[in-house]
């Protein structure tokens, strides 16, 4: 799984990225190269990111998606 396969997913399926679950201290790192990305949850620029830091997610991606209210269904 790559971050553009998740994107689709998320895309098709109409579901919002909520964030990942990382260090802060990863976080922060992401958030001082990124500062445009407020949420966090840009997947093209974590892709950017991660290549900068290969094994940053440590062969695992673990992040929360919700449906948007008032959706149902996946």
């Amino acid at each position: 799984m790559t971050l553009a396969a998740i994107a689709s997913f998320i895309q098709s399926h109409d579901l919002n990225l909520l964030g990942f679950e990382l260090e802060d201290a990863v976080l922060a790192q992401y958030r001082q190269r990124f500062p445009q990305d407020r949420a966090a949850t840009d997947l093209g620029l974590w892709e950017a990111f991660e290549a900068d830091h290969p094994g940053l997610f440590g062969g695992m991606y673990i992040f929360w998606v919700q449906k948007p209210s008032g959706k149902t269904g996946v």
